[in-house]
């Protein structure tokens, strides 16, 4: 499939940009910009189905002689308002020795916000706990990994 038109793919042969006229350039390096934006489409739509069928195939990792495609996870973030309810399961002093919470502070203004790393260490005192945090988990999309091996 050549998807980049006849003019540019000549303009790309040549290369003579010393002797080209301004105007010619100008015009030529439109039109490659014009393709380089296609492509950049044609390559996400291509990942988008790939990760799709990898997703449905419950995979990680395609098989293929030349090229390593990974399907790698996202970073998890946490819902912080879920979050609060640890407050009605475990004691304020645990959950400030924790480090897992850090009020709201001045110097300049800080807002309140949850630590999730270090509230796991809350999981110890009830399965409630757990159940909050895993609810709080906002998982993304996974990213497409593709080189060559």
């Amino acid at each position: 499939m050549n998807y980049l038109s006849e003019a540019i793919v000549q303009a790309l042969e040549v290369q003579d940009f010393y002797s080209a006229q301004t105007d010619d350039m100008i015009t030529e390096r439109a039109e490659v910009a014009t393709g380089i934006d296609r492509l950049v489409l044609i390559l996400g739509r291509m990942d988008h189905e790939l990760q799709v069928r990898m997703e449905n195939d419950r995979s990680t990792a395609i098989d293929h002689p030349v090229w390593d495609i990974e399907l790698k996870p996202s970073s998890i973030k946490y819902d912080h308002a879920t979050l609060e309810k640890i407050w009605e399961l475990v004691s304020p002093e645990a959950i400030r020795e924790s480090g897992a919470y850090t009020p709201e502070h001045e110097g300049p203004t800080v807002p309140a916000s949850w630590n999730a790393g270090k509230a796991k260490k809350l999981k110890k005192f009830s399965g409630a706990v757990t159940d909050v945090i895993e609810s709080a988990k906002i998982e993304g999309r996974g990213k497409l990994s593709f080189k060559r091996k």
